[in-house]
């Protein structure tokens, strides 16, 4: 999924999500945060490699495409802010490439917050 986010691919449009910003992309249950401050959280640290401060990014809020991870370059093609996302990738898998914690958090409406866990429990 974060792949279909990532500045690159949204400029180029060859992501399924590139234009999408502001529609329902999901259940409107779904949320999910890029969490670049997470304590002891995989690819987590205070700044990204473009300096920028990292911060947590709501890619998708209750269902709805709210930002793209982008840095300094894709963030100026794109006419957007910088996410603070960039990680220099020379010694990165291709598959970790803007790895961070990645946070889904249940947004159940209507719902308890016990039936919002279960919702995102493995079945």
């Amino acid at each position: 999924f974060f792949e279909a986010v990532r500045g690159d691919a949204i400029y180029r449009s060859a992501s399924f999500l590139a234009g999408k910003l502001g529609q329902r992309v999901a259940g409107e249950n779904v949320t999910i945060l890029d969490d670049g401050i997470r304590a002891g959280g995989f690819g987590s640290r205070p700044f990204d490699d473009e300096g920028v401060p990292a911060c947590i990014t709501p890619v998708i809020e209750q269902g709805t495409l709210g930002n793209y991870l982008l840095n300094c370059y894709t963030a100026r093609k794109l006419n957007l802010k910088t996410t603070g996302t960039r990680q220099v990738e020379i010694l990165r898998a291709p598959s970790l490439r803007n790895a961070r914690s990645a946070a889904l958090r249940p947004t159940a409406t209507g719902s308890s917050r016990a039936e919002g866990r279960r919702a995102t429990e493995y079945q």
